[in-house]
């Protein structure tokens, strides 16, 4: 048996051990840029607080409504002033948004844009 008789076998193997740590190193590198894809689009995906105050008002005659069917559920049950307090304050707070919603989308949008700009400029 001379060596050209195995040559075959070692070029195979040869061939299949480079197949293999190349495949690896690919599958390596395509997860570490699925990770690095997947952060980018998860801080993407994070609420500023922007899009939180624009969920507020566009939510505030739902959530407005509840708060006053939660109030007159504690007057019908006998709670008194003190209990209803907070429940109150948050409502007159959503009375005011609803019938305000115009001039904050026009004057208090712009507003919140440049704050949360500037709070993010100095958090860097």
């Amino acid at each position: 048996m001379e060596f050209i008789d195995i040559l075959p076998v070692v070029y195979l193997s040869i061939g299949l051990v480079a197949t293999y740590f190349l495949g690896k190193l690919v599958l390596s590198h395509t997860e570490k840029i699925r990770k690095v894809k997947r952060g980018i689009e998860v801080q993407k995906e994070k609420k500023s607080i922007e899009n939180g105050i624009d969920e507020l008002l566009d939510n505030a005659p739902q959530m407005y409504s509840k708060v006053l069917a939660e109030l007159q559920y504690l007057k019908e049950n006998g709670a008194d002033e003190k209990q209803m307090a907070s429940l109150q304050r948050k409502a007159d707070l959503l009375k005011m948004a609803v019938d305000n919603q115009e001039i904050i989308n026009l004057a208090g949008k712009p507003i919140v844009k440049y704050l949360g700009g500037f709070l993010k400029g100095i958090g860097k």
